[in-house]
């Protein structure tokens, strides 16, 4: 039997992960299970667009590739956007704050 701690942990890790899934699914959206540059760039216009010109959205599309698409096949599936989610605060800063 665990500890509260580590219920609590637990319980944080799962949320972190639900958070992580709903930001994906947002930003993947034909639902194939993959991130394309155009998905990206059509969520980051929708979210930014007002506030950043268009090839300020182009090179935050560019320089998320090439933080988050480990295996370079100009797809970020689940895992990729999960590990990126962890390693790049730029890319932790895309998603939406519960």
């Amino acid at each position: 039997m665990g500890t509260a701690s580590s219920s609590l942990a637990s319980e944080d890790i799962a949320q972190l992960q639900q958070c992580t899934y709903f930001a994906f699914r947002v930003y993947n959206l034909s639902g194939n299970g993959f991130i394309t540059k155009e998905e990206l760039l059509e969520v980051l216009r929708l979210m930014a667009g007002h506030n950043l010109e268009e090839d300020e959205l182009v090179a935050i599309v560019e320089q998320t590739f090439r933080d988050a698409d480990l295996n370079r096949d100009s797809l970020i599936d689940f895992d990729e956007f999960s590990s990126a989610m962890v390693r790049s605060d730029s890319i932790r800063n895309m998603s939406i704050t519960f």
